[in-house]
């Protein structure tokens, strides 16, 4: 029963920890940015963070039903609400996965060769994901020993696309950032390294908690100890778009005052002197070449 229950409720704790995160930087979106950024990606924060919260009653759910409901502990996993919760999670790492795939298409100048890749290893995922959802439907007779040797193998393989997914965007953005900084402009390069810590720092708790929650499917079959870091997968995933979203205004309030970063994957303006010129450049490319325009052709967007 420890090895079955405990993980389960250990990783609910954590989930629950780390949604409160969640739910503070969705206000936060919703305070500085929902009339300024455009419909799309409005609509992304909405489904994120509703298909999380899904996610997230969906574990107290199972917990329920196990502690009070007087479920079995063997059926956590053909349970309907642990197999909800997985289906949510699957579709909160495809959207995020995509969003970034985007932000690689604008930094790697269009080219479709990489974001291309991250797209299909997001498809791949998703659709191991769905099939181990379905084999868990399909076996929902048979007893735990039985069925899950003949289907892990399908949750192991959504797992590994999620970390090779997450692996290949966080190192592609770091290099194209790299290369932003060592062609770019010196008196913008600390906005350009903290584009760097950003990047890692979003894409470092994802890659840990899938490589944890591999790792210890591996190491533990039959066990729910991949569980305790399985269940926050999505709230990670959702706390690293917000993140993303939510320092945009910031890193401008450090840039130089007669500098103005133009960005592409959004379309909100910004008011600014007309009396004045501003000389800008583009961070959604490697090959970043100062120019002077008029205020009048200038835009403000999300980051790259």
């Amino acid at each position: 029963m420890s090895t079955l229950m405990g993980p389960v409720l250990a990783g609910a704790f954590i989930s629950t920890v780390l949604y409160g995160i969640t739910v503070l930087q969705t206000y936060q979106y919703f305070n500085q940015y929902w009339f300024r950024d455009p419909w799309y990606l409005r609509i992304m924060v909405v489904v994120l963070v509703l298909v999380d919260l899904l996610v997230n009653v969906m574990d107290m759910a199972l917990i329920w039903d196990v502690l009070i409901g007087g479920t079995s502990a063997e059926g956590l996993v053909n349970n309907w609400c642990a197999m909800t919760a997985t289906v949510g999670a699957g579709v909160i790492a495809f959207i995020v996965q995509l969003f970034y795939a985007y932000r690689l298409w604008i930094l790697s100048e269009r080219s479709p060769w990489l974001p291309g890749i991250v797209t299909l290893i997001s498809w791949i995922t998703i659709a191991f994901l769905f099939a181990y959802t379905a084999a868990e439907h399909k076996h929902t007779n048979l007893p735990l020993y039985l069925y899950i040797p003949s289907i892990d193998y399908l949750s192991k393989v959504s797992l590994s696309c999620a970390l090779a997914g997450d692996f290949l965007i966080s190192t592609s953005m770091i290099v194209f950032l790299t290369r932003c900084r060592q062609v770019g402009l010196k008196r913008t390069g600390h906005i350009v390294n903290k584009l760097v810590i950003y990047t890692i720092n979003s894409g470092l708790l994802t890659m840990i908690c899938n490589a944890m929650a591999l790792t210890l499917d591996v190491v533990y079959p039959r066990t729910f100890y991949y569980l305790v870091f399985y269940f926050s997968i999505s709230t990670c995933y959702v706390t690293s778009v917000l993140a993303v979203l939510n320092t945009r205004e910031s890193l401008r309030s450090k840039n130089d005052s007669d500098i103005t970063m133009k960005f592409d994957t959004a379309g909100s303006d910004r008011d600014i002197n007309p009396s004045t010129e501003i000389s800008t450049f583009r961070i959604a490319s490697p090959h970043m070449v100062s120019r002077s325009e008029t205020p009048s052709d200038l835009g403000e967007g999300s980051l790259p």
